[in-house]
């Protein structure tokens, strides 16, 4: 703070005849200057000198604020690595665009690897080529258009409709071949690839974060294909909601019991009398009543709860069992899928020992099916299963023979009982002679290996004709009797 009483020229004219100067300090460095003047000579005493002061401290204390607020705000709105706008300042973007009803693409680009990069060439020469991507990017923006770094390595664009390119063709024409390469960074090259997924504003989402979520799905779906961009598809993403809803459901229905078992028979084909049964899983859904496998099974296999509802099936068959033989009936023994996940688990034996416990062990009414797939992991631990099964008079059948990938040579191996012949075969071989011989093939190697033959799938009499001549052991089928709940399955062992 000054005072003074050597005024210059200017001020005479204006007949001011004294000074005071207050210097203003933002940051620890000097901002500027107030200066107060007066008409009247020496007016500036000790008293306005205080005053003066503490209204220097106090401007100062407020503009450092406010200018750093405003760098604050420049900070968290600019990317230091790379200059360009951050994901804040693309939100308040799409944000402010959503608000105007405008419509465009989002794109979000994915220097591929990137983390490896890193690893491998420190963390300059990842900053680098993080610079000198962004100024390619800048190169292929137009006005009109968007450009953030919103990640470690990906960057988002925003098109607008306006923009005479697709999407898909900007990223294949302009952005891949313009970042996919070679960069030279001090001392390294390094070789980059992309890939890019776009979301559309407003059918995909109305804010930067829905967007940019959904652009990555696409993404990835399209890396996942090995294809360089991709479109986020709102019809599969319903599927997936829609999956994740039946989730729900699925546990719910675990809990109250809802699983429900099915029986379809299975006939000797030399002389039509009843052999056996398998059990089916339906879903007796509260509001839309019986629900066949296909639309919750695959759900089952994904979440895992196809070894809960799979146990509750093999003991409800034996259940069931046990009161059709107490009832008088003479019940056939009953043959239970075990899903690849539920041979996989080691509560399996237990699950068998408990189920065989409830009906009678020494009576034999349970077998086993499994699929091909479930075969091909670890040989000796398979065997093992197997062989532990088998000594629990428990026959295990390979199901859906012909449409899984192991080999010959495995099977031979492998301790089993029978051999179901898909439905996909039985269904050609009238019309199809190769299928007939795929057919017959298939029964000649199973009896050749000592293994009983059960056609599936047997819907005329033609089809059952041709097995029976193949000299094919059992059959089932719509021709002989759908699926039917327990209580009809017992009415027909009364007629049997």
């Amino acid at each position: 703070m000054q005072c003074s009483n050597a005024l210059p020229a200017g001020c005479a004219k204006r007949r001011l005849a004294s000074c005071m100067v207050i210097p203003l300090f933002v940051n620890n460095k000097c901002w500027g200057v107030v200066c107060f003047y007066s008409q009247r000579p020496q007016f500036f005493d000790h008293f306005y000198r205080e005053r003066a002061g503490e209204l220097s401290n106090e401007l100062s204390y407020g503009l450092e604020r406010l200018i750093n607020a405003q760098e604050m705000h420049r900070l968290a709105r600019t990317n230091t690595l790379s200059g360009l706008p951050s994901r804040l300042q693309f939100e308040e973007d799409i944000a402010r665009l959503a608000a105007s009803g405008a419509q465009g693409t989002v794109l979000l680009v994915n220097i591929n690897r990137f983390d490896e990069i890193s690893s491998a060439y420190g963390n300059a020469a990842a900053v680098g080529l993080l610079r000198a991507i962004s100024q390619r990017l800048r190169t292929a923006v137009t006005e009109d258009m968007l450009l953030a770094h919103v990640g470690v390595g990906r960057f988002a664009l925003f098109l607008p409709a306006s923009e005479p390119q697709a999407p898909a063709d900007f990223v294949r024409s302009t952005v891949a071949p313009m970042l996919q390469g070679a960069y030279q960074v001090k001392e390294h090259k390094i070789w980059c690839t992309i890939n890019a997924g776009g979301a559309m504003l407003a059918e995909d989402g109305s804010t930067a974060d829905e967007l940019l979520i959904k652009a990555w799905d696409a993404l990835a779906e399209a890396r996942d294909k090995e294809a360089r961009f991709g479109m986020y598809d709102r019809d599969a993403d319903r599927v997936m909601s829609r999956q994740i809803s039946l989730e729900v459901e699925l546990r719910d229905a675990l809990e109250r019991r809802e699983f429900v078992n099915y029986y379809q028979p299975k006939v000797d084909l030399r002389t039509g009398k009843l052999a056996g049964a398998e059990a089916l899983v339906r879903w007796h859904h509260p509001v839309r009543g019986i629900i066949e496998p296909n639309e919750f099974v695959p759900v089952l296999e994904r979440t895992g709860l196809v070894i809960a509802v799979g146990r509750q099936v093999m003991q409800r068959a034996m259940e069931d069992w046990r009161s059709w033989y107490e009832a008088g009936l003479e019940p056939p023994q009953i043959a239970v899928n075990v899903a690849p996940a539920q041979f996989r688990c080691d509560s399996l034996f237990s699950d068998i020992e408990r189920a065989l416990n409830t009906a009678g062990a020494h009576m034999q009414p349970l077998s086993i099916e499994i699929t091909e797939s479930s075969l091909v992991s670890d040989h000796s631990r398979v065997i093992d299963v197997l062989s532990r099964v088998r000594a629990l008079d428990v026959p295990v059948a390979i199901d859906d023979f012909g449409t899984g990938y192991s080999s010959l040579a495995y099977l031979v191996t492998l301790p089993v009982d029978v051999m179901k012949i898909d439905r996909s075969f039985v269904m050609k071989m009238s019309q199809d002679a190769g299928y007939m011989g795929l057919v017959s093939t298939v029964v000649t190697l199973a009896h050749n290996l000592d293994l009983k033959v059960v056609a599936e799938g047997i819907e005329t009499e033609e089809e059952a004709k041709l097995l029976k001549l193949l000299r094919c052991e059992q059959g089932q089928g719509y021709l002989y009797s759908r699926p039917v709940p327990a209580d009809e399955f017992a009415a027909l062992l009364k007629t049997h």
